[in-house]
């Protein structure tokens, strides 16, 4: 009931009607205004419409002068009121005529659709055309006498166009965005591969010179072990060992790190290759490790499962994406409830398919926003957190790219569930 009331409340789109002829602006006002129809045909040289025809309902500005039309047009922009378009005669007497109130009212709304009225068939098109930049699109064209139909049909076609390219405007501005997206992650892509690289280099010669150490120190403690025979030697030879494990444990967790990060910076082929689903796991596992330290547990149980024909980058990315969306649940949650988090992650081949599920005991998705989480911009997250692109992303990776699903429900217990479903073959 509340939505009914809603739309029925909802103001009805804004259409300017510019004419001088008292009895054409009441045609008008009967057909396109929120005044009861009409039961009487009107006068016309062509077929009228008939009182059953339903009508279309605008909120209608009238003018009878172009100078009076452009005040109105001014008055409703200064209120942010937009109107969507108009008709206009183009034969009015005294000041401006119909085709120069276009042009003025175009240069104070470049989107205003316009439809041409004039009882002079012989209007040059390729002015009317000049007049409006060579944009068709822009314009209609009616001439008089016309029938009630004909101008119902032109003001849907004219709120029909105005909103189809307000559409196509916010399609490609959310297209310009997933492009600057697009690049912004491949330069922070190469920026990674590149730190990867810097990093990895001395790194391995660190690796090398523990190796010369730990076997210089096993020498040189059998050496003394002849000479000292005091406590000392002891204390010594019990704690070298101890850091000298100590560093390679932590270059070995560099060198995890520095993988998963050169692996999930890597630009993927055009070509899908076979991957291992269970190495991009531990890799973003890996690079994930900072976010999910201290707020929650990791389980894993993977399974035997074959590689999967792939772009093994694009697939990291989608499940770093799932696992941080699960962390930032989790931390959601325990800003009420301090219980310990749990992302739990397992993977299995079934069938022709290598299925992983990320499952955690966070907040879970508000119910409003389950049929939403897959649209481009879309998110419930502070702007700190994400642009509302990680799960639609996802989506194109998995479904449109590699011909896979991908699914999520409530978790019994709280929280959520996502499961990736990958063809082995990559979706031939």
């Amino acid at each position: 009931m509340n939505a009914q009331h809603s739309q029925s409340t909802e103001k009805p789109p804004a259409l300017l009607i510019v004419d001088d002829e008292p009895g054409i602006i009441d045609v008008y006002r009967s057909w396109l205004g929120p005044a009861p129809a009409p039961k009487h045909r009107v006068r016309s040289s062509r077929r009228a419409l008939k009182p059953r025809t339903e009508r279309a309902r605008y909120e209608l500005l009238v003018a009878t002068s172009g100078e009076q039309a452009l005040e109105l047009l001014s008055r409703e922009r200064a209120n942010d009121r937009r109107v969507l378009g108009g008709f206009f005669d183009m034969k009015m007497p005294g000041g401006i005529d119909g085709l120069e109130t276009i042009r003025r009212a175009r240069r104070l709304d470049p989107d205003l659709l316009c439809c041409v009225v004039t009882a002079h068939a012989g209007q040059p098109i390729d002015e009317l055309r000049a007049t409006f930049d060579r944009q068709d699109d822009h314009w209609d064209y009616i001439s008089k006498p016309f029938t009630p139909e004909e101008i119902v049909q032109k003001a849907r076609h004219i709120v029909a166009a105005w909103r189809r390219q307000r559409q196509q405007e916010a399609d490609r501005a959310r297209l310009e965005n997933e492009l600057m997206l697009s690049q912004k992650l491949e330069a922070v892509g190469r920026l990674a591969h590149g730190i990867a690289h810097e990093i990895n280099t001395p790194l391995q010669c660190v690796a090398s010179d523990l190796g010369f150490l730990d076997m210089s120190f096993r020498e040189v403690i059998a050496f003394l072990e002849t000479a000292d025979e005091s406590g000392a030697l002891r204390e010594i030879q019990r704690d070298i060992p101890c850091a000298l494990d100590d560093m390679r444990q932590g270059v070995k967790r560099i060198h995890t790190i520095v993988t998963a990060m050169r692996d999930l910076a890597r630009r993927d082929q055009t070509e899908m290759e076979a991957g291992d689903i269970n190495a991009a796991i531990r890799g973003t596992l890996s690079v994930a490790r900072p976010v999910y330290r201290g707020v929650s547990t990791v389980e894993t149980d993977l399974g035997e499962i074959p590689l999967v024909r792939c772009h093994i980058g694009a697939i990291q990315q989608v499940l770093l994406n799932l696992v941080v969306n699960a962390i930032h649940a989790i931390q959601d949650r325990r800003a009420a409830d301090p219980a310990e988090g749990v992302v739990r992650i397992t993977s299995k081949a079934v069938q022709n398919d290598v299925v992983v599920r990320i499952e955690d005991n966070g907040s879970g998705i508000p119910p409003e926003a389950e049929k939403r989480i897959f649209e481009p911009f879309y998110t419930t997250k502070t702007r700190d957190r994400g642009s509302g692109q990680g799960l639609a992303l996802a989506w194109k990776t998995v479904v449109d790219t590699h011909k896979g699903t991908l699914q999520f429900g409530r978790r019994d217990g709280g929280g959520t569930w996502f499961e990736v479903t990958l063809p082995t073959r990559g979706g031939d």
